[in-house]
């Protein structure tokens, strides 16, 4: 259970790749239980061009967000559609609203294929 597994004295940093809907309970517990958390934003994809889990580095230079991440592709939407198109999770509230309401840039994005 994720309770044995934070337990654990070995733990020390908890990397949280869950859903979005997830993120905030994961860290939570994790931060509860003494844990360093990391905490990574998904994106969404057309899962028809990118499956679910697949780590993708993505650059854009703004004009509303500078990134240069590793993040991975954990979401869909009716919109994303194509295998250049993805949609970055801003976080919530009403601060990451107004950035994801402003958030259609230029993007490049490198799909992370296993060998």
């Amino acid at each position: 259970t994720t309770a044995e597994l934070l337990a654990h004295p070995d733990i020390e940093i908890v990397v949280n790749l869950t859903i979005p809907a997830a993120h905030v309970d994961v860290a939570m517990q994790a931060l509860a239980a003494g844990k360093n958390v990391w905490t990574e934003k998904p994106i969404a994809v057309d899962r028809e061009s990118i499956p679910y889990g697949t780590p993708v580095w993505l650059a854009s230079g703004g004009p509303t967000l500078h990134l240069q991440r590793l993040v991975l592709a954990q979401d869909t939407g009716s919109a994303i559609t194509g295998a250049v198109r993805a949609d970055y999770f801003a976080g919530w509230g009403p601060q990451a609203a107004d950035v994801a309401g402003r958030l259609k840039q230029a993007l490049q994005m490198w799909v992370l294929w296993p060998k």
